[in-house]
């Protein structure tokens, strides 16, 4: 028999075997003896993420079903999204660029310059920004219960925003310039093992004058992998460096 999703994301997170199966079966018991049984659609979830979350982002933009966009300036926009993942519903947050592009091919380079278009070029997670908790090794807020009705859903959700919210506004209100993003960008650049921050930083880098840099940054990932070796990328980056 397969194991439950749950168990397998505990599995990842490289707690002791005994303590993550004993953990996850006294959770499943014990959330069975409240709640009882029962699915939570991803319709009513996001009903419930109405009447809990949805006040307290008026302050950003709903531009499709669960993805919120706030502008901050021709360059920036905060973006946070409530989706179903794999293991249930989660968060989203991060920053978009309007001078980044995230498709090339022959025809050229695209970009998502609109609320409607916004994307997260620059994101971060629960895991990397709350370490201290022992509690969300185990059961990160992150990750609200679909199989045991919308009570439970509603506390997994009151859980998430009270411990998340301050969170997500933190890291997002440190990048509302562009230097804020080049400060992302190389601590994730020098943090984290994928390729993302590396355009973010070249680009910015060309958006800020700075194109001689931007160019070596870029030169050098395309370099380091293939997905990114297009002539379309290097002139898209002179285009930016002279809009400014």
């Amino acid at each position: 028999m397969d194991e439950d999703p749950l168990l397998e994301f505990l599995i990842a997170q490289n707690a002791p075997k005994s303590e993550r199966y004993l953990a996850f079966e006294n959770r499943q018991n014990e959330r069975f003896a409240k709640y009882g049984w029962d699915f939570v659609s991803d319709a009513t979830a996001h009903t419930i993420f109405e009447s809990v979350v949805r006040p307290s982002i008026n302050d950003f933009l709903c531009v499709k079903k669960g993805v919120f966009v706030k502008q901050i300036n021709e360059d920036v926009s905060h973006i946070i999204t409530f989706k179903q993942g794999r293991y249930g519903h989660v968060f989203g947050w991060g920053v978009s660029l309007s001078f980044l592009p995230h498709k090339w091919d022959e025809d050229g380079c695209k970009f998502h310059r609109t609320p409607k278009s916004a994307r997260r070029d620059l994101f971060e997670n629960e895991t990397n920004l709350i370490k201290d908790d022992p509690e969300t090794k185990l059961f990160p807020y992150n990750e609200m219960d679909i199989n045991h009705g919308t009570v439970c859903f509603f506390d997994d959700l009151m859980r998430a925003w009270e411990n998340l919210q301050p969170v997500i506004r933190n890291w997002l209100g440190s990048i509302t310039t562009l230097d804020g993003v080049l400060k992302e960008a190389r601590f994730q650049i020098d943090n984290r093992e994928w390729d993302g921050p590396k355009l973010v930083y070249s680009f910015t880098l060309a958006r800020i004058g700075q194109y001689e840099k931007g160019l070596a940054v870029l030169d050098q990932l395309m370099v380091q992998h293939s997905y990114y070796a297009s002539p379309e990328l290097p002139k898209a980056l002179q285009k930016i460096a002279g809009t400014r």
